[in-house]
């Protein structure tokens, strides 16, 4: 069977499992279908957490923790026109 008659989701599949990106030179795109707009913007919705614990033990046997917690969104809005004339 030809690779093009192969359906799109096993081709990514095996694109995957053959090709090993190069950090800084090739990457795989991320790629996703929606059924909806609702499941569109999910898929454009970044959503990145950082969290940062630091915890230290004073001379005096006191421990300080603290806690950093940082989330940041993105979210890329695609707009699309079309003009019939």
């Amino acid at each position: 069977m030809a690779l093009l008659q192969t359906p799109l989701a096993e081709r990514r599949r095996l694109l995957a499992e053959h090709v090993r990106p190069l950090k800084g030179r090739m990457a795989l795109a991320r790629g996703a279908e929606v059924a909806d707009e609702a499941g569109l913007e999910e898929h454009l919705t970044l959503t990145l957490t950082l969290t940062l614990t630091l915890t230290l033990t004073l001379t005096l046997g006191l421990t300080l923790t603290l806690t950093l917690t940082l989330t940041l969104t993105l979210t890329l809005t695609l707009t699309l026109t079309l003009t019939l004339t």
